[in-house]
């Protein structure tokens, strides 16, 4: 249970990522503390990596993965876990797959499920895996029905997991697939146009999921900037149906590669 929020102080973990300068990927982790607006260092990963996947574990703790560690298209597999209260990471089993953009979530058992992503061994992935949180192992489960990168992925009310869209180094997709925990399978659902690649993919309050943004043809990367698209659909969990709302306004080049985020109190 969470603490009263007179005496509950957040932060907000900041780590890994680009850092322009040898060395070029980072393992530095650092706070942010809203209660005096400032940045404190905390303890760096084993491992540098950018490009990676991390989740917040129900234990309060915080589990990243894969990721490219170095600036020669290399990637790796290792996962590690942060511990908040002693601010330092441990190293926990590896995925089977080395892979880098990429997703994960954590299913209502507090497993966690990853999927798909890069490397320059293999190019786009298929393959599938779960966290064990209790052992600390992967374990591996069915492949998507294709093999990607650049999709999202979000897990559902029902507990379900829903991941939509795909790039895979050739052309996007509208491929939406759920997967079941109770089985370990994919299997497709309602798509819809256009194709989305490097786009938002957000549970809402009412519990509908919201798309929006970039996605189109492979040409979109000879292009300065990249073309996006302003549309926007939402997915019905019950019916299993997508249906178009009201675009974005960015009217020129759409969106592509933005983030998303769902504010409350407003």
């Amino acid at each position: 249970m969470r603490a009263p929020s007179n005496l509950w102080v957040p932060k907000m973990l900041a780590v890994g990522g680009y850092g322009g300068n040898i060395p070029f990927v980072l393992k530095t982790s650092e706070l942010y503390s809203q209660s005096n607006g400032t940045w404190s260092a905390s303890g760096s990963m084993n491992v540098p990596r950018t490009d990676f996947a991390s989740v917040l574990l129900d234990n309060g703790q915080v589990l990243v993965a894969g990721g490219a560690i170095d600036n020669n298209g290399g990637c790796t597999n290792t996962a590690e876990v942060y511990d908040p209260t002693s601010g330092t990471w441990t190293l926990t089993g590896s995925m089977t797959d080395l892979r880098e953009a990429f997703r994960m979530v954590v299913l209502l058992d507090g497993s966690v499920l990853v999927m798909g992503g890069y490397n320059n061994v293999k190019g786009a992935l298929r393959s599938t895996e779960i966290y064990n949180i209790t052992t600390g192992l992967w374990n591996a489960t069915s492949d998507y029905v294709i093999a990607t990168f650049a999709y999202e992925m979000v897990r559902l009310p029902n507990g379900l997991v829903l991941a939509y869209g795909s790039f895979d180094s050739s052309v996007y997709w509208n491929l939406a697939a759920l997967y079941d925990p109770s089985n370990g399978v994919w299997s497709p659902t309602a798509s819809l146009a256009p194709e989305r690649g490097y786009f938002q993919l957000k549970l809402l309050q009412d519990d509908t999921v919201l798309a929006c943004g970039a996605g189109g043809k492979i040409d979109n990367f000879n292009r300065n900037p990249p073309l996006g698209t302003k549309s926007a659909d939402v997915y019905d969990v019950a019916s299993g149906t997508w249906s178009a709302t009201g675009p974005m306004l960015n009217t020129t080049y759409g969106r592509y590669n933005h983030q998303m985020l769902l504010l409350s109190g407003l």
